[in-house]
């Protein structure tokens, strides 16, 4: 069943450049934070330094007068499509459905299935989506995954987790985040399911290498993108590196490192790929009492089109159920931590700013909630792409693993908690109202007729 509901935030910026999406995170039409752009004790400094008149037309006029190079934008939500668990497509079981990717040429998706046995799959499908909501999600077909050799992977020797679509090599880039030795890796196949090649894994990130090292167990390769020119392929640990820091709790988050390899390493005749690393910063279990299992991890990475990353945090907590939280992540001032073989606290983070937090669009508590939008209850999300336009503007799908329904999730005890969930949003701009520019400029007035006082006095 398709719940049409919408419900609408202010999310984050951008700018439209033919049919691609710049995003510019941190303004927002209401309210209007100054601070945000320009901090209080440095106004007041430059004010003191007689430029304050020129920086604050220049900065208003490029932040809040040109409609056209920035506007805000909404996440509005279409819609959800539920796939029970057990249900079946050509003999295979729909589950575990960990990354998808959209192939826009195709109008497809490819999504691919965490299952660890012989039966190692993704599913290409395909969504009918429009501005009533997901109306139906059909799978189209099932394709095996192989090993080196394009032999069947051995049982327990594989975990898929993501999958992304690489149109310029008409491939399949794909992660594990574990094999018989507990070791994780990025590999390309072609749309087949066949073995292309593995990129190279520094030996930091495998726990067969030593001990006290590597992932930790079942908390690694959750996530994949691309740099927007193809080049470079990112990847992250879902929490920290053994050797780096703990794992999330309520009291602390987890310092994982974001891996970053070159697309064609691995390919014949390339030397070894140039490669960094980034420490990302997990945010700590927020709904927990540190009782029951408890955990949050980074579980998917995707391209923004202005070298900014959109990053998935999971959080999962026995008996209250799964919180799910979107940012935007900037690698631009993070150090290259790739010569450490251990963290020592000293490092540059990437930063993240809150994008969307799946609570405020009252999904959590969905199944006991009579005013919420969804008619279920917020699922172990771990998949996301952009998909088709809706009236010209991109959409942002969702997907949850269900784990095969391997656990009861403690909401309600009776076992069935867990399911294959699609969520689609449709992502629009926020018109300025028509009073705020002139709202704005009559407080650049007052701050330049401040700043002239100042100037006079100094």
């Amino acid at each position: 069943m398709s719940h049409n509901h919408h419900h609408s935030v202010i999310l984050f910026n951008y700018s439209l450049f033919g049919n691609t999406l710049d995003f510019n995170s941190g303004f927002q039409i209401s309210p209007v934070d100054f601070e945000k752009f320009i901090p209080v004790n440095y106004m007041e400094k430059q004010m003191k330094n007689r430029i304050l008149p020129n920086l604050v037309f220049s900065t208003l006029g490029l932040f809040f007068l040109s409609e056209a190079t920035a506007k805000s934008l909404s996440l509005e939500f279409l819609g959800e499509k539920i796939i029970a668990s057990g249900s079946t497509f050509s003999g295979t079981t729909i589950g575990g459905l960990s990354g998808i990717d959209y192939d826009r040429e195709k109008n497809s998706f490819y999504a691919i299935s965490d299952d660890r046995s012989r039966d190692a799959r993704f599913y290409t499908l395909n969504m009918d989506i429009d501005r009533n909501g997901i109306n139906a999600v059909n799978f189209t077909n099932v394709t095996n995954l192989k090993d080196i050799g394009n032999q069947p992977f051995a049982q327990s020797s594989l975990d898929p987790e993501s999958i992304r679509f690489n149109a310029a090599r008409d491939s399949l880039f794909w992660t594990s985040e574990r094999n018989q030795n507990g070791d994780p890796w990025v590999r390309e196949m072609k749309l087949d399911g066949s073995f292309v090649k593995e990129l190279n894994t520094p030996s930091k990130f495998k726990p067969s290498t030593g001990t006290g090292i590597g992932v930790s167990n079942n908390r690694a390769f959750e996530s994949l993108t691309f740099s927007l020119d193809g080049s470079k392929v990112f990847t992250a640990t879902e929490q920290a590196l053994v050797q780096d820091d703990s794992l999330a709790n309520t009291q602390k988050g987890s310092k994982v490192r974001i891996l970053e390899l070159n697309t064609v390493s691995g390919d014949t005749g390339v030397s070894p790929s140039y490669r960094a690393e980034y420490v990302y910063e997990v945010g700590p279990v927020s709904k927990g009492d540190d009782q029951g299992f408890e955990d949050n991890g980074l579980v998917e990475l995707l391209a923004l089109n202005n070298g900014n990353l959109l990053s998935v945090e999971r959080e999962f907590v026995a008996g209250v159920g799964n919180t799910i939280k979107v940012f935007e992540v900037d690698l631009t001032g993070a150090e290259d931590v790739s010569g450490k073989q251990a963290l020592d606290g000293t490092e540059q983070a990437a930063t993240k700013e809150l994008l969307l937090d799946f609570d405020e669009l009252d999904l959590l508590l969905g199944r006991d909630n009579e005013f919420s939008y969804l008619n279920s209850a917020l699922d172990n999300i771990e998949g996301v792409t952009f998909g088709p336009e809706i009236d010209g503007f991109e959409t942002l799908i969702f997907v949850s693993d269900d784990n095969f329904n391997a656990f009861d999730d403690g909401i309600d005890g009776n076992g069935d908690d867990q399911f294959t969930q699609f969520l689609a949003f449709k992502i629009t701009p926020v018109p300025v109202p028509p009073a705020l520019p002139l709202f704005l400029s009559a407080v650049a007035g007052l701050f330049v007729t401040r700043a002239k006082k100042l100037n006079n006095q100094g």
